[in-house]
């Protein structure tokens, strides 16, 4: 019962403290699709350069690969919260912003002890937070126009997995999501020289002038399954050296939406004027998640040393957006490389020899076209997890990147990223034998 109790507490938490609303990642890029889509990384693999298809631990949860859950010997929980600092720089401009984000809750325990791990919990799937302004003039006319163009929202990840040993040193695993949330997106428009209140209008006539902006609001809210798949090998070269294949398959998934819009008209103080005007309610419609499939290759020495490279393809060419296009999406690869170290793991007299330090390099396309010119990620990754206790940790990941390009892209991001997180690992579920 008290186990029962420690997993409700768990599923509480993460229903009253999960939102969405909390942007951390405000980037112009998360205008396209369903935003920035996240990765299942906890603060651990984000250490690595987010590597983990072929890693296996037994102190830390992989959802990355749920093959791999068949490590976990121990009823593990795992909290984590994203930070995240960004310049956004176009050729003649440069703002700075950042945030932070509750990034994963987490639990996996042993059903059956090196058989069978079960896992659930929740991630941020996606992220939209962008506010972008465009001014040009009305077509063919010389009247000034400014268009502003927010957003704010995203989805969210309830997983439930599990991983089975089919025989040694082989295992599988297989994923259920429910991919829920919504999206926000507001396009107001000025067109005209803007007035105040008190301002007169000498030549009305000749001269267009305003007091208010239109803007259509529109409100799209998904929900639907997913199903994800993985596969795992672990050679023995020796006693305590190995060498691990992994390798995950995600299918291609309509999830399903309904969207409603209106327009409405707002004063210059963005004060709603009474009444506005449906555009559609509740239509029905879905977005299209590409197949992706990764692998994983690592050596590994026993609590000691792990080198790892995780290869990764999204076809985001068949995407197609809620409005049934499929312009602006091109297919992702990802490659990524990391380490991680540990002097010795049994060190009594120096509790620095005992930590995990990480650090890991990676490249990714981005899923999507700006300026019809492709967007590329860059960054280095560092971290470390300081151990607490028997089998616990404090887990801290860091990321310096950059995101696109000014000599080929419109818009370039430099950010600093962290994950920082706990991980506590315990025997719950044991059999009492004296009372």
């Amino acid at each position: 019962m008290a186990a029962l109790r420690r997993i409700l507490t768990f599923v509480l938490i993460g229903a009253s403290c999960f939102n969405m609303k909390a942007q951390v990642d405000q980037s112009p890029y998360s205008i396209n699709g369903i935003g920035d889509v996240r990765s299942l990384a906890n603060p651990s693999h984000f250490g690595m350069a987010e590597i983990g298809l072929s890693t296996p631990t037994p102190f830390h949860i992989n959802n990355m690969n749920p093959a791999l859950l068949t490590y976990n010997k121990l009823t593990s929980y795992n909290m984590g919260v994203a930070f995240d600092n960004r310049s956004i720089s176009t050729e003649t401009l440069t703002q700075k912003s950042g945030g932070a984000l509750l990034n994963n809750l987490v639990f996996s325990f042993p059903v059956m002890q090196d058989k069978w791990t079960m896992s659930f919990g929740l991630m941020p799937y996606s992220n939209i937070n962008y506010n972008v302004t465009v001014k040009s003039t009305v077509e063919g006319t010389p009247i000034p126009s400014t268009s502003v163009f927010e957003g704010e929202g995203g989805l969210v990840h309830a997983y439930f997995a599990n991983g089975f040993v089919l025989a040694k040193g082989l295992s599988v695993g297989l994923r259920g999501s429910y991919i829920f949330g919504s999206i926000d997106d507001v396009a107001t428009t000025i067109a005209g020289t803007q007035l105040s209140d008190n301002e007169f209008i000498e030549d009305a006539d000749t001269v267009f002038n305003t007091r208010y902006k239109a803007s259509v609001t529109r409100q799209t809210i998904y929900g639907d399954v997913t199903i994800g798949t993985g596969l795992h090998y672990r050679y023995q070269k020796s006693e305590d050296q190995f060498f691990n294949f992994g390798l995950t398959y995600d299918a291609s998934t309509n999830i399903k939406g309904e969207s409603t819009a209106w327009l409405s008209r707002r004063t210059l103080g963005n004060v709603v004027v009474p009444g506005f005007d449906s555009l559609e309610v509740e239509r029905p419609g879905s977005f299209s998640l590409p197949t992706k499939v990764g692998i994983g290759l690592a050596y590994e020495k026993l609590l000691k040393l792990t080198i790892g490279v995780d290869l990764t393809y999204e076809k985001w060419s068949n995407a197609v957006d809620f409005t049934g296009s499929t312009d602006g999406f091109r297919d992702s690869f990802g490659a990524a490389l990391g380490l991680e170290w540990i002097p010795d793991v049994n060190s009594v007299d120096t509790y620095f020899e005992r930590i995990s330090y990480r650090v890991g390099f990676s490249y990714k396309q981005s899923p999507y076209l700006a300026n019809n010119s492709n967007v590329d990620d860059f960054g280095i990754n560092f971290g470390w997890s300081l151990p607490v206790g028997r089998g616990s940790s404090f887990d801290m990941g860091f990321r310096f990147g950059q995101r696109g390009n000014l000599n080929i892209n419109p818009i370039r991001e430099r950010y600093f990223k962290a994950l920082v997180g706990v991980t506590i690992n315990d025997r719950w579920f044991q059999r009492r034998r004296f009372d």
